[in-house]
Parts: C-alpha cells; structure tokens; sequence
C-alpha cells in the first residue's frame, strides 16, 4: 500500500498540472476572443486576480500580434460578491493584473461592504471615458481619479456602506467639490448619490452640499438627491436664485427624493415645490437648454403626493420642457450590474 504522504504529494503534483493546463486552456481562448466586447468579473478573493494575471501573461506570450490581446474590449464590469467577515475591509479597486486587460475605457465597480482603494500607478485612468462606482469611496481617491482621468466625460458615484472613515473634513482645495472642478471640462454626465451619511457629506467641504455644478460647464445631464444642491431652511425663499445653483448648460435633470423626518414633512413638501417652480420657469430663461426634468420619490410617504404632482406636471407646457416622475428603484439596483 502506498505511502498517504506519497499519495498527498501525487495529488499535489496532479492538481498542479490540471492547474497548469487550465490556465493555458483559458490563455488560448483569451487570444482568440478578438470580438469580446463586454466582461463581467465576479471577484471571490484574491487568489482569483493573481490567477487570471498568469494567464494573461500567458496570453501575451501566445498572442502573435502586437497590438493588444482584445482589440473591440470596451466595458469592463467588476464585482464584489464575497466580503471579507470584517467590516470596513478595504482594497485596490482595480488590481494591476486587470488595468491593462486590454483597451477598455468604460468601467463600472461593484461592491458591498469596505471601499475602493485608488492608488500607485492610475495612468491607465487616462483612457476611460465613463467610470461607475458603487460603494464607499475617500474624497481622497477621488481627487487622483479626477486628476488622472483626463478623458472623463460619464462619472456615476453611489454610496453605499461607510467604510474606514475619519469624521474629519478633507484639507482646503482638496474636497469632493474641488474633485469634480477639475473635470469641468470634460463631464457630460454626473451622477451622485450619497445616502445622507454624515461622514460621507463631510467629503463634500464645508458646505456638505454640491457647489461645483455651476462650474462644469460641459455637463448635460445630472442625477443626485434634492438635499445636495438645496438646503431645506433656504431654498424655499433663497438667496442664491435655485437656477444658478446648476450648470447652465444642462438638458436633463433627475432629482431624487431624501428620507425624511414626519415633523420635516411641511418644509420638505414647500422645498420640493419651490424647486420644481423654479425650474419650469428657468427653462424659458436662465436654463434654456433643460429639456427634461425628472421627480425619482420614494417608495412609501414622498413629501408630494400623486395630485400635487399631477399639479405640476399640468403646470408645464410641453414644448418647453418634459416633466416626469417615478418611484425611486434605488437601491434595489445599487449593487446588480446593468448589462
């Protein structure tokens, strides 16, 4: 009989090889995956980025042409869909093994708990043109992004758990605001949602508001909650006319209820109508390219029931402008990809 320690070290030796051939299976397939377009990852742990960075490398060698290995990949999708126990576990977002998975400059980034990490050589961001991330996210990392992606022209950014984060405010110049200005010449599309955390508002400056929008003089359409641009107490007579608060160039605009308190209910009701108002009229005028306008209220108690929506929609002259409104879907499809 044999030994159980010759026996283990045959297995050893038997799921290396079958290791081995797998890894060149798949190289093979990657080289000729000419038409691969779209790629979705699920990542487990990270044995699974090492693995799949042994047969790219396998792939380059069998690879005959020198251009890259995926010629028409364009949209990478990455997901988290196994967290480490701990709470608040952080990582690279886009591990080096991925960045040069060929050419792609649209990437979507998922995951549940922790946040992502941006850091060492970004030069590869240069290239995108739409970045979605889903999760947590330090002011910090999106500075580099923002300095890095030169070429980014869709940026959605959605919040969901609080990782690691100090309750500090970032240093002067170096807030979320400041992050996006310096993209005021390339974004197009804006989305944020931040789920009305403090520590995530404080990413925001001092302002814990959107201040940058009437800088990014490029965006056309833009996606965010109600209480980013307006504030409750001074919006429903403002100093500041609610029109110069956003990008005179917008086309569309979604604008997402917030939870609110019951006892907020009559503040929140005057504030949504006193921005709704004030937009219609501004479409004529301080706003003339806003051609759609959009309510997203929240599944149960929105501060504006269906009448006075009605309301406002009857009040809109079609020609002008488009008035819609629909229930809120987030965040059911925060943390599913949309392929």
């Amino acid at each position: 009989m044999d030994n159980p320690e010759h026996q283990v070290e045959d297995l050893a030796q038997w799921w290396k090889m079958i290791n081995s051939l797998s890894e060149r299976i798949l190289a093979v397939l990657l080289c000729l995956s000419v038409k691969l377009e779209f790629l979705l990852l699920r990542k487990r742990d990270g044995y699974h980025y090492k693995t799949l960075g042994r047969i790219m490398e396998r792939a380059r060698r069998e690879h005959r042409s020198m251009g890259p290995i995926l010629p028409e990949f364009s949209t990478f999708y990455l997901q988290r869909v196994r967290d480490p126990d701990v709470y608040g576990e952080s990582d690279i977002a886009v591990p080096p093994e991925l960045c040069n998975l060929g050419n792609f400059t649209q990437l979507h980034i998922w995951r549940d708990k922790g946040r992502h990490i941006f850091m060492n050589d970004l030069s590869w961001l240069r290239r995108i043109k739409e970045l979605k991330l889903v999760s947590c996210i330090h002011v910090r990392d999106m500075y580099r992004i923002c300095e890095e992606a030169i070429s980014l022209e869709s940026l959605s950014l959605m919040m969901t758990k609080v990782g690691v984060f100090r309750n500090r405010r970032p240093p002067a110049g170096k807030d979320l605001n400041n992050a996006l200005a310096l993209r005021a010449d390339t974004l197009k599309v804006l989305e944020i949602r931040i789920r009305r955390d403090p520590a995530l508002l404080r990413q925001l400056g001092d302002s814990e508001r959107l201040e940058c929008l009437p800088w990014l003089s490029k965006l056309e359409e833009l996606t965010t909650e109600i209480p980013l641009i307006f504030v409750l107490d001074k919006d429903i007579a403002p100093d500041v006319p609610i029109p110069y608060k956003l990008p005179r160039n917008i086309v569309s605009l979604n604008l997402i209820e917030w939870p609110w308190q019951y006892h907020h209910l009559p503040k929140q009701k005057a504030l949504a109508k006193a921005v709704f108002n004030a937009l219609i009229s501004a479409s004529r005028f301080e706003l003339p390219k806003l051609k759609k306008l959009h309510f997203s209220h929240r599944y149960l108690e929105s501060c504006l029931d269906l009448d006075e929506l009605e309301e406002i929609k009857s009040s809109v002259d079609p020609n002008v402008l488009s008035f819609s409104y629909k229930q809120d879907m987030i965040p059911q499809g925060y943390l599913e990809p949309n392929l």
